[in-house]
């Protein structure tokens, strides 16, 4: 099942869904209060709410995977917003409020222990170095974004979509996009290298969660099945044979009349 999109003018708007809502209403709540305290109030803990690698781990923040997603510039802000927009209607209808919310949350704490790999980087980086630099903080919902992209293009790979109303995209090529700007972006150092593992382990953690590969079990080579067709040299495994028999009354006779001895009969 998915969503309907609706139409105001010429231009046809994606659906938006009862969970988009409260995922974006609670970003931009958050976003808000902290662009107060952090400009206005100057609140001390308003400077603490950015994924730091080494402040999350060594520095005892843990706090930081979540509150991450409410510091943000107001330009990326508003396209993470519609990007989230745009993907979330068919998704929210294919599998309930609830259950898109609670994809969401999975998606935005995995992307945050991703974005971790940057800790032992930074410990072996010299201090002052460009590579130690690139490590630095984070934020943003990244993770969530593109936790949605790999499962929209998994679940809808050759769906056109019309990223900022005009450019069409298939959704096999979304995260594959996405994850090039951002590599591109971090080698101009306009982003840092903990955004782009933030990013990636987002797109790993949606195509997981949607297609279920995190069950072990889902990686095994499913057994063929045997029914009615016994392997060779012997019956189907865990049935036992039984000899028995039966009388037959539509036995056929000899050429002489005689009945001939029921036939053996074979119960499994």
């Amino acid at each position: 099942m998915t969503a309907e999109p609706y139409q105001r003018g010429p231009i046809v708007l994606p659906p938006f869904g009862k969970g988009a809502r409260i995922l974006l209403g609670v970003v931009w709540v958050g976003y808000l209060a902290w662009l107060v305290s952090a400009l206005w109030i100057r609140a001390p803990w308003a400077m603490k709410l950015t994924l730091d690698p080494l402040l999350t781990t060594i520095g005892l923040e843990p706090w930081r995977l979540v509150t991450h997603v409410f510091v943000n510039e107001p330009l990326s802000l508003v396209l993470e917003s519609i990007f989230v927009w745009f993907l979330a209607g068919d998704l929210e209808a294919r599998w309930g409020t609830r259950a898109f919310l609670r994809f969401c949350v999975w998606v935005l704490l995995l992307s945050a222990i991703g974005a971790l790999v940057a800790v032992p980087i930074l410990l072996v980086s010299p201090p002052g170095s460009t590579l130690a630099a690139l490590c630095g903080p984070t934020a943003g919902p990244l993770g969530i974004v593109f936790g949605l992209s790999a499962a929209w293009s998994t679940v809808y790979p050759d769906r056109t979509i019309y990223l900022l109303f005009f450019i069409p995209v298939r959704g096999r090529w979304i995260v594959r996009i996405g994850l090039i700007i951002t590599a591109l972006m971090v080698l101009a150092m306009q982003t840092t290298l903990t955004s782009l593992l933030a990013s990636i382990a987002g797109s790993i953690a949606g195509w997981l969660l949607v297609t279920g590969k995190w069950r072990p079990s889902r990686w095994r080579t499913p057994k063929a099945k045997t029914r009615g067709r016994p392997p060779p040299g012997g019956s189907p495994r865990g049935l036992r044979v039984i000899r028995g028999g039966r009388d037959d009354d539509d036995d056929d006779d000899d050429d002489d009349g005689d009945s001939l001895p029921p036939k053996p009969k074979y119960l499994n």
